[in-house]
């Protein structure tokens, strides 16, 4: 299970896994959105984006390689927000792109124009780009396994405009991340993998 913030701890969930279910299960801390906390040299201070991207991929590589290692291989690859309460998947990783919404990722209340060029960055970088990193980090474990399942977590709002607010970068984003997905269960298909996304909706 990769987490970015612990609510409630990835380590809890991990340990009911292996109670509820007899599986083996770990947690790993993996930043797979934008940040601009990391420690950058001077030089690169006119292009935090791009460097940030960089070292979160190569984070997501590296885990990915952990994962492997530990657990000895990946069935199911599920990019979402990770559950609780007992709603716990049974996957064997499950990769949680910032937990700040229902659905994966993290969305902004703006339209397009109100959004800054960096909050519109921050949305596409995580929702779309972190996913990527995500499904081909696990899609290259796949092609060696020759089978594997990639699940994507995208929304109602990537079919549809939600009224009354305006969230112009998350709709995109999220349109977006449905059709990556498509694309790559037609990349997968060669070597006998899925790729499959959900869209959950509002709850009332």
């Amino acid at each position: 299970m990769w987490y970015h913030r612990q609510t409630p701890t990835a380590d809890e969930l991990c340990e009911e896994l292996r109670a509820r279910y007899k599986v083996k299960a770990k947690s790993y801390k993996v930043t797979i959105s934008t940040s601009r906390e990391v420690n950058m040299p001077k030089a690169s201070a006119n292009y935090p984006i791009i460097i940030s991207l960089i070292l979160n991929n190569i984070q997501v590589d590296r885990t990915m390689d952990e994962v492997v290692k530990d657990l000895g291989g990946l069935d199911i690859m599920v990019i979402s927000k990770s559950m609780g309460n007992g709603q716990l998947p049974t996957s064997s990783c499950v990769a949680d792109v910032v937990d700040h919404d229902l659905d994966a990722g993290i969305s902004q209340v703006a339209g397009v124009l109100d959004t800054t060029d960096t909050l519109w960055s921050d949305v596409l970088d995580t929702n779309l780009t972190g996913a990527m990193f995500c499904a081909r980090a696990a899609g290259r474990i796949f092609r060696e396994q020759l089978s594997g399942s990639l699940i994507t977590t995208s929304s109602i709002s990537a079919h549809i405009v939600n009224r009354p607010q305006i969230a112009t970068a998350y709709n995109a984003s999220k349109a977006a991340l449905g059709h990556l997905t498509k694309s790559l269960a037609v990349e997968f298909a060669a070597f006998g993998a899925r790729a499959n996304s959900m869209s959950p909706s509002w709850l009332i």
